[in-house]
C-alpha cells in the first residue's frame, strides 16, 4: 500500500487578480458580452475555498485515480478529516442526498 501527503497552497489573491472580476482575463473574455449577463457573472463569482474547495479536490483525485476510488481502494484525508467512499463528502458534512453510505442500512434493514 502506498501512502503519501500532500500539501496544496493556493494563492486565491493571486488567481483572483488574475482571473476575477476587473483582471485582464476578464474584461477580454467578457468584452462586448450582455452587461445583465457580466453583472450575473460578477455577483456569483467567489474564491475556491472552504467547502467547495474541498469538494473540488474531492472530484479532481477521484478522476485522476478513478479505477481506485471507484472500487474504494483510495481514501482521500483532508485536514487530517476522511472523506466518504460514497460521496466524498468530508467527514462532519453532510452527505450526498445519494450517497449508498447512507442508504445502506436502510436498504439492509
Amino acid at each position: 500500500m502506498a501512502k503519501l501527503t500532500v500539501t496544496i497552497e493556493l494563492d486565491n489573491e493571486g488567481f483572483d487578480k488574475a482571473y476575477g472580476p476587473g483582471s485582464v482575463w476578464w474584461v477580454r473574455t467578457y468584452a462586448g458580452s450582455d452587461p445583465e449577463y457580466v453583472a450575473e457573472r460578477i455577483s456569483e463569482y467567489k474564491s475556491l475555498e472552504g467547502e467547495a474547495l474541498e469538494d473540488a479536490i474531492v472530484d479532481i483525485l477521484g478522476e485522476g485515480f478513478y479505477d481506485w476510488h471507484s472500487n474504494e481502494l483510495m481514501q482521500i484525508t483532508i485536514d487530517g478529516k476522511h472523506c466518504c467512499a460514497g460521496c466524498g463528502k468530508v467527514e462532519g458534512r453532510e452527505h450526498q442526498p445519494w450517497c449508498y453510505i447512507i442508504a445502506e442500512p436502510e436498504v439492509t434493514a
